[in-house]
């Protein structure tokens, strides 16, 4: 077993050259560059000194080197976990944003994961022990909601209404924009828990609603065993 694994770990090195070289090659491919774009950008805002910049971003970024040299500098500081900086982020190491995602993600799929599960199985159980009822419809219906509806297309009509509807200010992000670039602070955290709600309940409704119907189902089938019959006979 242990020589199994081995076997494949060392397998996973050469393909996983073969997958980053390509994927590094299909991201050169389109003409021009971030830095390009960040200038025009600068040059429509007015800044003077764009061009000069330029040329000093794609120094420091190494744009000008060739794509052999950039892939083997990008492969050689991704091996010891430097990932270099953001053009985007104004410098922001990229590991750091890549850890907070990360972070945020986890912390997301979590909560999602716990309430789907914890709400799909009592959900179920309710709906196979009532069948019929006005709250098993209900629940079926909600299901089949979560089943047909993606949970992108959900956020969309979320973010529409929010806007379109109730005249809010912003729909969508995990914190308010005083906070987005902010350092990590009680106040954070209590903005993080005010604003991931939304995110939360669209992710629950789309893990749950299969779950609640594979529990129902497979209660139903076992509520109506012979065993399940002789054991109410008998008290």
């Amino acid at each position: 077993m242990l020589s199994y694994f081995l076997r494949r770990l060392v397998g996973l090195v050469p393909m996983f050259l073969v997958v980053s070289f390509i994927s590094f090659a299909i991201i050169q491919l389109p003409p021009g560059d971030f830095v390009t774009t960040k200038i025009a950008q600068m040059s429509a805002a007015g800044d003077s000194g764009s061009l000069a910049r330029a040329e000093l971003l794609r120094e420091q970024f190494g744009l000008n080197d060739p794509f052999l040299v950039r892939y083997w500098n990008w492969l050689s500081g991704v091996v010891v976990g430097d990932f270099g900086v953001s053009v985007m982020f104004e410098g922001a190491e990229v590991s750091t944003l890549i850890g907070e995602g990360f972070f945020l993600t986890v912390l997301l799929g979590g909560v999602s994961l716990a309430l789907a599960w914890s709400l799909a199985i009592a959900i179920g159980i309710y709906s196979a022990t009532h069948r019929y009822g006005i709250a098993d419809y209900s629940f079926t219906f909600l299901g089949f909601i979560g089943l047909a509806v993606p949970p992108f297309l959900t956020s969309l009509l979320y973010v529409f209404a929010a806007v379109f509807i109730f005249g809010a200010d912003q729909a969508g992000g995990l914190f308010s924009p005083e906070f987005r670039n902010a350092p990590w602070s009680f106040s954070r955290v209590y903005d993080l828990m005010g604003n991931m709600w939304f995110p939360v309940a669209v992710l629950t409704l789309a893990g749950m609603a299969g779950t609640m119907r594979i529990m129902r189902g497979s209660l139903i089938d076992v509520l109506n065993q012979q065993y399940i019959a002789t054991a109410r006979a008998k008290g």
